[in-house]
C-alpha cells in the first residue's frame, strides 16, 4: 500500500516537473522576443529549446515506461494519453525525429555563432551560453531517441525484446477428406511447433490430410490440430478491448467465444490454456486481434483455399478497473462454418514481458 502511494506520488511530480519545464520553456521565448540583447536573445532561445527538449524527455519517458511494464496503478491514467500518441506518431516517428535532429544542429550552430560575438565583458554569459547549448543539444538527441520509440536506435540493433505469441492452434474441417498444404510466412519467428514444421524437409511446411471431424493425419499419426509458437516485436494493444476480473474469465471468454463461433470443444480448449494465466489478477486488459490483424504477425497461406477462415489472437495483461472508462467498444467478427472451413486461436500475455 505505502509502495503504491509513493509511486502515485512520485509520478504525480514527475508529470509536474516535465509540464513547468514546457511551461518555462514558453516564457524563455517571450524573453528572447522582448530582449534587446543579441547574447541575452540567444540565451534565452537555447534555454527554451533546453527546457522544452528536457520536458518532451521526461514525458516520452514516463508514457513509453510506464505502459510498457503494465496497465496496473497509476499507469492507467497514462493509457488513453500513449494510445493517442503512440497511434497519431506512429506514420509520423520520422519526422518527429528529422524536426528535432534539425532542432538540435540548429540549436547548436546558433549558440556557437552567438558566443564567438560576445563582448570581453560577458564572458559569464558566453559561458553559460556554450554550456546550454551542448545540454540543448544532448537533450534534443535523448528526446530524438525517446520519441522514435526506439524504431530508428533500438530497434534497428534487435534490442527490443520480442514477445511471444502462445500455442496459436489452427484447426482444419473440409466438406470432405482434402489433402492440404499450410504454409507460415516467417518460418524463422517459429519457437516451437507439434508436428514440426519443417520447411526444408516438407518443402511447403504441414502437408496432412484434413478429415470433416477435424481429425488431421500426417506421417500415419492423427492430430486434433497444427500447433506453433513464434515470437514478434509487432504485438501491442491498441485503443479498443475490455476489462475483465480476473474470476470472471471464463465467463467472459465462453460469452465473446461463442459469439465468434467457436464450438464448445474449441472453447473449452481455448479457456482451460488461457484461464490459469488470466484468473490470477484482479483485472485484465483483453483484446482480440483477428483477420488482416492477425495476418501481419504471421501470414498464412492454405492450399485449397477455405472457404471461411477465423483467425484470432487473444491479448491481455493486469490493469486497473479505471481503464475500462478509457478503451473504446471492440467488435468481433463471426466465424461461418460452410464448406472448408479454417479457425486458428493463439494469444500473449503482454503482462509477462
Amino acid at each position: 500500500m505505502f509502495e503504491d502511494i509513493l509511486w502515485e506520488i512520485t509520478g504525480y511530480l514527475a508529470i509536474a516537473f516535465a509540464a513547468s519545464l514546457v511551461f518555462f520553456s514558453i516564457f524563455c521565448e517571450y524573453a528572447a522576443i522582448n530582449s534587446s540583447s543579441r547574447l541575452k536573445r540567444a540565451a534565452c532561445i537555447v534555454t527554451g529549446i533546453a527546457s522544452l527538449s528536457s520536458g518532451a524527455v521526461i514525458l516520452t519517458f514516463i508514457v513509453n515506461w510506464l505502459i510498457r511494464v503494465d496497465n496496473t496503478g497509476m499507469r492507467g491514467l497514462f493509457t488513453a494519453f500513449y494510445l493517442d500518441y503512440y497511434a497519431f506518431f506512429k506514420l509520423g516517428y520520422v519526422a518527429v525525429s528529422v524536426l528535432l535532429l534539425a532542432a538540435s544542429v540548429a540549436m547548436f550552430i546558433f549558440g556557437i555563432r552567438a558566443a564567438k560575438k560576445t563582448g570581453a565583458d560577458e564572458k559569464p554569459l558566453k559561458k553559460l551560453l556554450i554550456c546550454g547549448t551542448v545540454v540543448a543539444a544532448i537533450l534534443a538527441l535523448t528526446s530524438l531517441a525517446l520519441c522514435t520509440d526506439y524504431f530508428l536506435l533500438i530497434r534497428k540493433n534487435g534490442l527490443v525484446p520480442k514477445i511471444q505469441v502462445g500455442k496459436p492452434v489452427v484447426y482444419f474441417y473440409p466438406e470432405e477428406e482434402t489433402e492440404v498444404s499450410a504454409v507460415l510466412g516467417d518460418p524463422d519467428a517459429i519457437t516451437v511447433s507439434y508436428p514440426e514444421y519443417d520447411v526444408e524437409k516438407t518443402g511447403s511446411g504441414w502437408r496432412f490430410r484434413a478429415c470433416p471431424d477435424g481429425t488431421l493425419v500426417l506421417d500415419g499419426r492423427e492430430y486434433p490440430y497444427m500447433y506453433y509458437e513464434f515470437d514478434s516485436s509487432k504485438v501491442h494493444f491498441s485503443d479498443r478491448g475490455f476489462v475483465v476480473p480476473g474470476r470472471a474469465s471464463a465467463a467472459f471468454l465462453e460469452e465473446q467465444l461463442g459469439a465468434m463461433g467457436f464450438t464448445d470443444k474449441e472453447q473449452a480448449e481455448f479457456i482451460t490454456y488461457w484461464l490459469p494465466r488470466m484468473a490470477v489478477n484482479e483485472y485484465n486488459r483483453v483484446e482480440f486481434l483477428t483477420g488482416g490483424q492477425v495476418d501481419a504477425l504471421m501470414p498464412l497461406n492454405i492450399v485449397p483455399e477455405p472457404d471461411n477462415v477465423l483467425r484470432v489472437y487473444m491479448l491481455f495483461a493486469p490493469c486497473s478497473s479505471e481503464l475500462a472508462l478509457m478503451l473504446k467498444p471492440q467488435e468481433l467478427p463471426v466465424l461461418t462454418r460452410e464448406g472448408f472451413t479454417v479457425l486458428e486461436w493463439g494469444g500473449s500475455d503482454l503482462g509477462s514481458r
